[in-house]
C-alpha cells in the first residue's frame, strides 16, 4: 500500500492478494486447465490494475493537498473527491472479482462491460 499521509484509503479498500485467495478457497473451478489459469491471470491483472489505479489516485490526492497551503476548505474537498475515486475503484476490483470467481464457478466466460473493457490482461501483463 502506498504511503497514505492524509487517510485517503478507508480500511478495507486496499485490495491485495489475500482478498482474492479467501475468495478462491470456497470455490470449485470448473473448466480446462487452460480457462482456469487464463482466469487465475486475469484476477491477477484485476489487483494489479487496481492496486496501481488506487495508488496513483492516493498520490494526486497528497500532492493536491500538499499543495492547499493549509486550507481546509481545499483540503477537505481534496480528500472527499479522492476517497470517492478510490471507493469507485475498490467497487469495480470487487465486481470484476465476483464476476471472474462466478466464470470458475460455471467453467464460461461471461458477457461484461466492466471485465472486457477496464480488466484485460493484455493492458496490464502486455506479454502475457
Amino acid at each position: 500500500m502506498p504511503a497514505d499521509t492524509y487517510h485517503l484509503v478507508e480500511v478495507g479498500m486496499w485490495p491485495d492478494i489475500a482478498d482474492v485467495t479467501s475468495r478462491l478457497a470456497a470455490v470449485t473451478a470448473t473448466g480446462g486447465q487452460e480457462f482456469i489459469l487464463g482466469r487465475l491471470r486475469l484476477l491477477g491483472a484485476v489487483l494489479i490494475q487496481t492496486q496501481s489505479e488506487i495508488t496513483d489516485q492516493v498520490t494526486a490526492g497528497t500532492r493536491e493537498i500538499d499543495s492547499a497551503g493549509g486550507d481546509p476548505a481545499v483540503e477537505n474537498v481534496v480528500r472527499d473527491s479522492s476517497m470517492r475515486v478510490i471507493k469507485l475503484r475498490h467497487d469495480d476490483y470487487v465486481a470484476a472479482v465476483n464476476h471472474v470467481i462466478g466464470e470458475l464457478e460455471i467453467g464460461a466466460v461471461l458477457p461484461s462491460a466492466l471485465v472486457g473493457h477496464k480488466y484485460r490482461l493484455e493492458l496490464v501483463c502486455p506479454h502475457g
